[in-house]
Order: structure tokens, then C-alpha cells, then sequence
């Protein structure tokens, strides 16, 4: 569950985060109350339990927000820098694999990411592989709404 009622709505886990990563989080829980989610929809580092095809490849990962509405589960990772499908963490990569809708607050910008079929040139194939799909600029924080 989120930790406050109040902009950013996060507290980082075991304050290690850097104070950018926690703001992305807080825009990201933000812009699910704009679509309609509750906070007590709203996780913070959620856990996700390795594929069994994975199993050797470490323990438990953590989706950075994760929400779930009548049925509708919603998974974002927050990235801080240069923005790449490599750049996104294990756990949200992991699910958008499996289908699972996942998106991307980067610093400029909320992109979704994909597992789907990309035609590469330099090969002359079509291959399935992670894409990052833009989808809007960083929602403006306007707390009114919520008063």
C-alpha cells in the first residue's frame, strides 16, 4: 500500500532511493488516481516471483508501483537516465513478457513496454523483443483535483 495521502504518496523504500526516483513514483501513483484507481488499489514494490524459466537468476524482483482495479492489474516501473528497453528492471521487463500491461515513467516522458513483433533491418527478420511505446509527456501535477 502507498505511504500518504499526499503528493508524493511514496516514501522509498528504506529512504535509499534517490529523491527523482521517489518523485517519478509519486507521478506514477498520480496518474493512476487520474484513471480512476484508489490508493488502497496502489502497492509500492510490489513483489514478483521469478518465471520458472528464470529460477536460477535471483530471488524475488520488485515492481516499482502496482495497482489493481475490478480485475485490471497495472504494473509501472520508474527509470531514472537514459531510457531503453535494457534499462527497465527485471520485474517489469518479466511482465511484459508474460502480457501483463506495464509502463515506463522516464524523465521525460510515460512510454508502455511491450513484448511483440519488430521487424530488424539489419538481419531482414522479424523478431518478438521488448519495445518501449511512447505514450505522453510526464502528467503536471495539479493536486486540485483530488481536494
Amino acid at each position: 500500500m502507498v505511504e500518504s495521502n499526499t503528493f508524493p504518496y511514496v516514501e522509498g523504500k528504506d529512504g535509499s532511493e534517490s529523491q527523482k526516483h521517489v518523485q517519478l513514483k509519486g507521478l506514477a501513483v498520480y496518474w493512476l488516481l487520474q484513471r480512476g484507481f484508489e490508493l488502497s488499489d496502489i502497492d509500492e514494490e510490489y513483489p514478483v516471483s521469478p518465471n520458472r524459466s528464470n529460477t536460477g537468476r535471483g530471488d524475488t524482483r520488485f515492481a516499482d508501483i502496482h495497482a489493481e482495479r475490478d480485475g485490471h492489474e497495472v504494473f509501472i516501473e520508474c527509470e531514472r537516465g537514459t531510457l531503453n528497453e535494457r534499462a527497465v528492471s527485471m520485474a517489469g521487463s518479466q511482465k511484459a513478457r508474460e502480457g501483463d500491461t506495464v509502463f515506463v515513467f522516464g524523465e521525460d516522458g510515460v512510454y508502455e513496454l511491450v513484448y511483440d513483433d519488430q521487424y530488424v533491418e539489419q538481419i531482414d527478420e522479424t523478431v518478438t523483443k521488448l519495445q518501449l511505446n511512447r505514450l505522453s509527456n510526464l502528467p503536471m501535477l495539479d493536486l486540485s483535483f483530488f481536494e
